[in-house]
């Protein structure tokens, strides 16, 4: 008679509005387990009554909050970083001197000449996030026109942590109101960056207007439901 090897279950953080949550109450997996907060998605996500809390914020004050995330996650003062690569290795299929590298390298993704050249090369340039852009239209009428932030979900891959934290710069980034759905094969990068952006530059408000912006949990198995509250168009 053989039996199945399995690991001790790790736990896994949501963050819902800025806050993380680390209930251990749902259990998922066997190989692999892992334990979860219980799931509510109507807290996750902001209704569409009233606008997402970042839709209105200075880039320049994103561009200051995201680059002093990147300068902790560099450090990794409060060991998130550490916390989440030791427990990935139970649940990513990398090598660990793989995951090792990514891990190192997330702090770097947030300097903020990459984050300037992906304002202007790939969302459009800073007139549009900021403000109004006038065009001429064919007709020759002059109009005006600019990047409205978006309410998403992101379904992300798990094959390497930075795809977490580019998720999280693009969503603040273009002020968005996002909910993240954690990949099995990743379940901590994304809590680990948004706690440690928590810890950053307490005195501008900005910080937490996009933080309670984005939503993390792990909904591997579940077939969650928003109220309609949350999902009505009108």
């Amino acid at each position: 008679m053989s039996a199945v090897a399995t690991r001790e279950p790790t736990t896994v953080v949501h963050i819902v509005k800025g806050e993380a949550v680390f209930d251990a109450e749902v259990r998922y997996g066997t190989a692999t387990p892992f334990l979860t907060p219980r799931l509510d998605l109507d807290p996750l996500v902001w209704p569409r009554s009233e606008p997402g809390p970042a839709f209105n914020l200075p880039l320049d004050e994103i561009l200051d909050v995201l680059v002093a995330t990147g300068d902790r996650l560099t450090r990794d003062p409060d060991r998130l970083l550490m916390e989440a690569l030791e427990r990935s290795t139970a649940t990513n299929p990398l090598p660990r001197d793989i995951l090792e590298r990514a891990y190192a390298n997330l702090g770097a993704m947030f300097a903020r000449e990459r984050l300037l050249f992906q304002i202007e090369q790939e969302l459009g340039g800073r007139d549009v996030l900021d403000g109004w852009r006038e065009v001429n239209t064919p007709s020759g009428r002059r109009c005006a026109i600019r990047a409205c932030p978006a309410r998403m979900i992101h379904v992300i891959a798990g094959n390497a942590p930075g795809v977490a934290a580019s998720t999280i710069m693009r969503s603040a980034l273009t002020r968005g109101a996002a909910l993240i759905k954690l990949p099995s094969n990743d379940l901590h990068t994304a809590p680990a960056v948004l706690r440690t952006m928590a810890q950053v530059a307490p005195g501008i408000h900005s910080r937490d207007r996009f933080r309670q912006s984005i939503g993390v949990a792990a909904m591997q198995g579940s077939k969650p439901r928003c109220s309609s509250r949350n999902t009505s168009t009108n």
